[in-house]
């Protein structure tokens, strides 16, 4: 009853994830295509999209919070986001250098909630949990990279950011259609 009660509890919140998976291809395809653009302007446009994204995750953490089992998974991933979003707005010529490191923890950080996320899909389905967890597993190893050779991290970083953006918002739309699908199946 409770899985039941909490799969339909998130049905209002799935297409603000469909649209936030979306700008965040939108976002990887814009890195893509302009590369030597994309650094100069990486931290603006990581600033701008972490905002967003921060702003959407509390507003769903306080609204959805009594139908939603897990929503402090929601509202962390708004504190860090919203929190580095601020730091890239204030320093953005410090943040050009420590670009690759900032990214690297923030990956990092974003890895181990994807897969705390899974686990949590777990939970609403046996099946398919591990669709989730491949896409953290691989932030995770994207982070890692970053974090062992800054250096090579600058020099690869608008192509890792772009696939990186892309990855998570292909998860966040692959995730609102599953929801999206269980809780038609619970109607």
């Amino acid at each position: 009853m409770k899985k039941e009660h909490s799969i339909k509890g998130i049905r209002p919140i799935l297409p603000m994830m469909l649209i936030s998976g979306i700008m965040m291809i939108l976002i990887g395809i814009y890195v893509l295509i302009s590369p030597s653009e994309a650094y100069f302007s990486l931290s603006l446009i990581l600033a701008t999209g972490l905002c967003l994204s921060g702003f959407f995750h509390l507003y769903l953490a306080f609204t959805f919070r009594r139908r939603i089992s897990g929503w402090l998974w929601l509202l962390s991933g708004a504190i860090i986001d919203i929190a580095l979003a601020a730091y890239l707005f204030y320093f953005p010529m410090l943040t050009m250098i420590l670009l690759p490191v900032l990214i690297g923890i923030w990956l990092l950080l974003r890895g181990f909630m994807e897969i705390g996320r899974s686990l949590g899909t777990a939970a609403y389905s046996g099946r398919h949990w591990i669709i989730f967890l491949i896409p953290g597993l691989v932030i995770l190893i994207f982070s890692f990279l970053i974090l062992d050779n800054p250096l090579m991290g600058m020099i690869n970083i608008v192509s890792w950011m772009a696939l990186l953006f892309i990855t998570s918002g292909l998860l966040r739309i692959f995730f609102s259609l599953r929801l999206f699908k269980s809780a038609n199946a619970l109607s």
